[in-house]
């Protein structure tokens, strides 16, 4: 299951059920339609984090990401991702096109060689569009 609220109507029977929240898990253990499928819980991945300041000014330094607005795409490059890495960067484009004083930093660990490598060629400092990889 996808997600979301618990089903409030038909659900077809399953043998083998996953779901992302403890919510989810609760409804299905409990309910007798599903009394014998397996159903686990698989928690979503994305946690609270803390904002660094120290991190922050070491970009903003780095790139030279002074008085802009800057979008942040912190993410996996590799083939999984390149297409909305691609959407991110045309996004940017579009609106350096319309005079918008925005910027993209794009921040991964590399897992796909040659995936960076099309990016590192998408990549135009002059239209504000930054990669960075995790060391």
């Amino acid at each position: 299951m996808c997600g979301g609220a618990s089903p409030r109507s038909y659900f077809p029977y399953v043998k083998y059920v996953s779901v992302f929240s403890h919510e989810n898990l609760k409804f299905f253990k409990g309910s007798e339609k599903f009394r014998n499928s397996m159903v686990w819980c698989i928690p979503n991945r994305v946690i609270n984090f803390e904002v660094s300041d120290v991190k922050i000014k070491a970009l903003t330094s780095k790139f030279q990401l002074y008085k802009t607005n800057v979008f942040l795409r912190i993410c996996r490059i590799s083939h999984y991702y390149k297409k909305s890495i691609i959407q991110a960067i045309d996004l940017i484009n579009d609106l350096t096109d319309k005079n918008y004083n925005v910027c993209l930093l794009i921040i991964g660990n590399v897992q796909d060689a040659d995936v960076y490598g099309e990016l590192v060629k998408r990549v135009d400092c002059k239209r504000n569009i930054y990669l960075d990889y995790a060391k």
